[in-house]
């Protein structure tokens, strides 16, 4: 295709990151464009994490064309929903026009939140606020630089919120029964051979999205302890306790060897974090399934006996247990909102 046909085309930006490339060892994007001219006309984009774009096209009568190399995976995210020229030289009027429109839908849900919340707290209702990111992702407090753009710990649900930190009187602290990371990063308990791949299989941990595996490893409460001071936890939710069933031994990191001393919290920043070397106590595993139990006193022994050495090193009590993916699947010790009634 001849640059100047380029302008000819119209992107209407479908789908995000919807597969795994395995190929080139990335994402994988749909996009669909459209010729102006003839809206009959569908090429498909197909943009691996390197950038490379090609696009396909479903009508015989338009031949194969390569778009431009150099646009990155993100300038289609950028762009999601907007009717945007393959060469940024839109016309700024039907811009504006699409944006509009899509202003008269959203409309209906602007509202003063922070004074809705403050009503609805007045007047007894329950209201739970609910991170996205782990602890040490926190732009402040992680494990720098490998952190995310904002702040994840509890108290920036206030901030977020427009409500005051002291009327989050309750929080919840939620963690697996062993220790993942995404991508790269220290990570003092990771796991790379046979233990490592059986909990990445038995607790499927790959990415929703692009299908990467995730890095598994034995719990690390000692970086839990770093992840309860940052958010003053109330309790602890432990989750896929189920994929450790059937392991002969499951160890669980207490501390750190670092810097010729023994600590028993996360050092401060990556370059710390990557001179640790785990201590472990050592548990017997269970051979019995704790699939789907539902009460404390049904699970096996081994596992009672690894949860209560999980909360005493966190210094704060489990209150929920997860044993499998259906909300009946939970073990409640203490129920969050009757803590706090």
């Amino acid at each position: 295709m001849e640059p100047q046909e380029r302008k000819q085309f119209v992107h209407l930006h479908r789908t995000c990151i919807f597969g795994y490339n395995r190929k080139n060892d990335g994402p994988s994007m749909s996009v669909t464009y459209y010729l102006m001219d003839d809206p009959d006309t569908i090429l498909i984009s197909t943009m691996a994490a390197r950038g490379k774009a090609k696009a396909v096209a479903r009508n015989p009568k338009v031949s194969l064309c390569v778009l431009d190399e150099k646009w990155p995976p993100t300038y289609l995210q950028v762009y999601c929903d907007a009717r945007i020229d393959a060469t940024m030289e839109s016309d700024p009027q039907r811009v504006i026009d699409s944006t509009l429109t899509l202003g008269i839908r959203i409309r209906p849900m602007v509202a003063d939140v922070s004074y809705r919340l403050d009503q609805a707290m007045k007047s007894g209702q329950r209201l739970l606020f609910e991170g996205a990111q782990g602890s040490l992702l926190d732009v402040d407090h992680g494990t720098y630089p490998y952190v995310t753009s904002s702040n994840t710990v509890a108290a920036a649900a206030a901030v977020g919120a427009g409500v005051g930190p002291q009327r989050l009187n309750y929080v919840l602290g939620i963690t697996k029964a062993y220790a993942t990371r995404v991508g790269a990063g220290p990570f003092p308990t990771e796991l790379t051979e046979d233990v490592g791949e059986h909990l990445r299989q038995r607790g499927q941990e790959f990415g929703s999205v692009t299908g990467r595996a995730r890095r598994c490893g034995w719990f690390d409460a000692a970086a839990l302890r770093r992840a309860v001071q940052l958010n003053g936890a109330t309790g602890l939710c432990v989750t896929k306790l189920d994929v450790l069933d059937g392991l002969p031994r499951v160890q669980l990191c207490t501390g750190y060897r670092y810097e010729g001393r023994t600590v028993d919290i996360l050092p401060f920043g990556a370059d710390a974090v990557a001179r640790c070397e785990p201590v472990y106590q050592e548990f017997a595993g269970w051979s019995d399934s704790t699939f789907g139990v539902r009460t404390w006193s049904d699970l096996p022994s081994g596992a009672r006996s690894y949860l209560t050495r999980l909360s005493e090193l966190a210094e704060v009590p489990i209150d929920l247990i997860s044993t499998g993916p259906e909300r009946d699947q939970t073990i409640v010790l203490r129920h969050p909102f009757s803590v706090v009634d």
